[in-house]
């Protein structure tokens, strides 16, 4: 598993790094920023999912880079003995305009196939919910 990820590692970012520079498409959605620390020391990132937008200019590979290096840059914020982070997803605005499925099995085949040495622990917070539960009260 570890030749697996290294031989990707490699081909899927020779330089060790992703600059932001390469993928200007999906920086300039804001949809995700990094927060500080929680309780316990974990760096947070906020992802906003009703700003991601099905990219045509950069497609499925430039969301793939921006998925490495968001977790590039989490990690980097991990202490030793803490390599857990949190990620809050906020749903406010997402529908069916915003749903790209595609881009969300690239993202989970990251997570699976090349880096499964994550712990990731998602809270999904939306800011609307007492809107939807008044609205199925009889």
């Amino acid at each position: 598993m570890l030749l697996k990820y290294l031989k990707w590692k490699k081909s899927f970012v020779p330089n060790g790094y992703i600059s932001p520079t390469e993928i200007p498409n999906e920086i300039a959605h804001n949809k995700m920023f990094l927060q500080g620390v929680d309780k316990l020391g974990r760096p947070i990132a906020v992802v906003f999912g009703g700003r991601h937008m099905p990219n045509k200019q950069g497609g499925l590979e430039e969301f793939k880079r921006f998925v490495v290096l968001a977790l590039d840059k989490l990690c980097s914020r991990t202490s030793p003995g803490r390599e857990k982070f949190v990620v809050i997803g906020d749903l406010q605005g997402f529908g069916y305009s915003n749903s790209d499925v595609r881009a969300y099995l690239g993202a989970l085949s990251i997570l699976q196939v090349y880096l499964p040495i994550f712990h990731l622990i998602f809270t999904f917070y939306t800011y609307d919910c007492t809107i939807l539960i008044h609205r199925f009260k009889p």
